[in-house]
């Protein structure tokens, strides 16, 4: 019952992956086609000014300039553990815990799982772990905080809200003997921890930790508004509001954004063709695992399906990617089709050329098992007259006795005479003619059945002769008109 469950969520899931799949894959495509019309529009209308002053005229414009960042008489406080960062833009409190970590992977129907330890900034639920003896605590004792400065400042800019909030945050703070700390809680290396031995910390321990902005130089790439900065959209409905650390030009700002969305492109795209190619394996449950049962043939045809399967899903992911790019931008999407039909015919040949040259050296490989069963079956036909001839040494004896009939008169069967039976000889004689046809090594075979003695003859001639005259004389006796019958025949 329960694998009867099993192949009905297979078949579900694989249904449901398949659907996500292909949404996502229609999706990132679009999306893609959006961000190549949205950074080719920034490559047109970027205006790189400079921070030292604020030029009106570019108020509305998609500009990129880059300085040295300032924070006015300000500095930024952790109120619950008291740890104060002057002059920075961003301090931010990271709250980490060691926890059990499961990996498990599914081999031939069995679940085998793994476990490890690590610091985790989120609980991982140890509920549905499938062995016991992993479990995690279900809360986090401290969240994790940011604090933001209110007034940034780039040279004669102001950086806005959101810019503040993309601050990097690379440096750590050492707290010091002002920090607070809660019961049961130290002071090791860059951490307030729970932990009695950082090296070897048990599960459930908590360490805190502080990072904040320390950068003195960075770029923007966004709409200039008034003298500060604000989001960016293209045509496409598309937000570019960038910032970076050091100095950089706006084109090198656009580069580092077609990057980022190139790799979020083949992410996404890669993570809707597993699901695709998964949610097809997962429509074969049922029968993989009717093939399970099956010893040793099972796996190979299972692995052949799977394959199959994979094949099959990868075609469909490109077909909605190709109908996705026609949707969009028809041109490339139609191109896209034609390289991805020329692949498949090319595939379709290679697999007929390959099944034609497997037919090939199969029937090469079966002729010289087929070629004696050949022989031998049109030996008949061709060697009627030969099988007559190598068995007419046997019958030579008797064969003349029954072609002797008509000359007995129809009542006892007579022996013919020496000379009928050499007349008979030659048909053995055109045997070379008829070898020629045949092998030639069944000619030695037919030579020594029919010797020639001429003793023999001489005395089977004699044993005839006799034979004969008896049997005349005992028609005489029984009917005295057969001798003159008789007379006449041998006259």
């Amino acid at each position: 019952m329960e694998k009867i469950k099993n192949a009905i969520g297979g078949v579900i899931g694989g249904f449901i992956c398949i659907i996500i799949g292909i949404v996502l894959l229609w999706w990132n495509e679009g999306n893609d086609v959006k961000n190549i019309k949205t950074i080719d529009e920034a490559r047109g209308s970027l205006v790189n000014v400079s921070s030292d002053s604020v030029d009106s005229s570019n108020e509305g414009k998609l500009v990129s300039t880059n300085g040295k960042i300032k924070v006015i008489d300000e500095a930024l406080k952790d109120d619950y553990f008291n740890i104060i960062v002057p002059n920075t833009g961003k301090l931010v409190r990271v709250v980490e815990m060691y926890q059990w970590v499961e990996d498990c992977e599914t081999e031939d129907d069995r679940t085998i799982c793994e476990y490890d330890k690590k610091w985790l900034t989120t609980i991982e639920s140890s509920s549905s772990f499938e062995e016991l003896g992993h479990d995690n605590p279900s809360t986090m004792p401290f969240e994790e905080e940011a604090y933001y400065a209110n007034d940034v400042e780039l040279g004669a800019f102001k950086l806005s809200s959101t810019q503040i909030q993309m601050l990097s945050t690379s440096a750590t703070v050492s707290p010091d003997q002002n920090a607070f700390l809660p019961n049961g809680y130290k002071v090791l290396d860059k951490y307030i921890t729970s932990a009695d031995n950082m090296s070897n910390p048990n599960v459930g321990d908590v360490r805190v930790s502080f990072r904040y902005n320390t950068d003195t130089t960075i770029t923007v790439l966004a709409m200039q508004k008034g003298n500060s900065f604000a989001d960016f959209k293209s045509k496409q409905g598309k937000v570019l509001n960038e910032l970076s650390s050091g100095a950089l030009t706006g084109e090198e700002m656009i580069d580092v954004v077609e990057t980022q969305n190139n790799i979020l492109k083949w992410v996404l795209r890669l993570v809707g063709v597993l699901l695709v190619t998964g949610g097809f394996a997962g429509l074969l449950t049922p029968i993989l695992m009717v093939l399970s049962i099956i010893p040793l043939v099972g796996d190979g045809i299972a692995g052949v399906l799977r394959f199959i399967a994979s094949l099959v899903g990868f075609a469909v992911s490109m077909l909605v990617i190709a109908i996705a790019w026609i949707a969009f931008r028809p041109l490339i999407g139609i191109c896209l089709l034609a390289v991805v039909a020329g692949i498949v015919a090319l595939i379709v040949v290679l697999i007929k050329k390959n099944k034609a040259k497997a037919n090939g050296q199969q029937a090469m490989m079966q002729q010289p098992q087929m070629m004696p069963q050949q022989t031998m079956m049109q030996q008949p036909q061709m060697m009627g007259q030969q099988s007559m001839m190598q068995s007419q040494p046997q019958m030579m004896p008797q064969q003349p006795m029954m072609q002797s009939q008509p000359q007995m008169m129809g009542q006892q069967p007579m022996v013919q005479p020496q000379p009928q039976m050499m007349g008979q000889q030659p048909m053995v004689q055109p045997q070379p003619q008829m070898m020629g046809q045949q092998p030639m090594m069944q000619q030695p075979q037919m030579m020594p059945q029919q010797p020639v003695n001429p003793l023999e003859q001489q005395q089977i001639q004699a044993q005839q002769m006799a034979a004969q005259q008896q049997m005349a004389a005992q028609q005489a006796q029984q009917d005295p008109m057969s001798i003159f019958g008789q007379n006449n025949n041998q006259q």
